[in-house]
């Protein structure tokens, strides 16, 4: 998701994927905007269409009968504002994750790109803190394979390891390197 935007989000979720990571939701208002936006009525306010989502209405009942439960809706703190109200937005009903958003997080914080400075390791444990208190996960991003234990002794419950542009970059980077060694 680019934006916490109802439109945006209908028409990436008419497109069908399991469910949206939501960028910069800095207080439990805007992430029960997110909720609303991912849920057909009565929960929600999504607009109900026959799209790639619903099989181009081979199945457009079943689905929009069996979205509402299915779609993992996860908002990302990564703002000093969000930080504040981590509590706040991991109790709302519907938000089934909450990600930290590492670089933000530690550019709102004024430590950017240091991940380990001592701010942002306490807004971390802060957030994994809102998390289990609401039953509700907590994950992030490290680009660093080594750096997975790290994260999961601040207490994530899951991780996203790598970029799939930095694994293209590396594949590409080893297959010259290996035309350069053969010459």
């Amino acid at each position: 998701m680019p934006w916490n935007d109802p439109v945006r989000i209908k028409r990436l979720l008419d497109t069908g994927p399991a469910g949206l990571v939501v960028p910069m939701v800095e207080t439990a208002e805007e992430a029960r905007d997110a909720v609303r936006a991912m849920r057909y009525p009565p929960e929600g306010d999504r607009g109900i269409a026959p799209a790639r989502a619903s099989n181009y209405t081979h199945d457009f009942p079943g689905y929009v009968r069996e979205a509402n439960d299915r779609l993992l809706t996860v908002v990302q703190i990564e703002t000093g504002r969000g930080l504040e109200n981590a509590t706040d937005i991991a109790a709302v009903e519907g938000v089934d994750a909450l990600f930290v958003g590492p670089s933000d997080l530690s550019a709102a914080l004024g430590t950017f790109p240091d991940a380990d400075a001592a701010e942002v390791v306490d807004a971390v444990e802060r957030i994994v803190t809102a998390g289990a208190d609401a039953g509700v996960p907590v994950g992030t991003l490290t680009v660093d394979p080594d750096g997975v234990a790290a994260w999961f002794d601040r207490g994530m419950d899951f991780l996203v390891v790598g970029l799939d542009a930095s694994f293209l970059a590396s594949g590409a980077e080893q297959a010259v390197s290996a035309f350069e060694d053969a010459l």
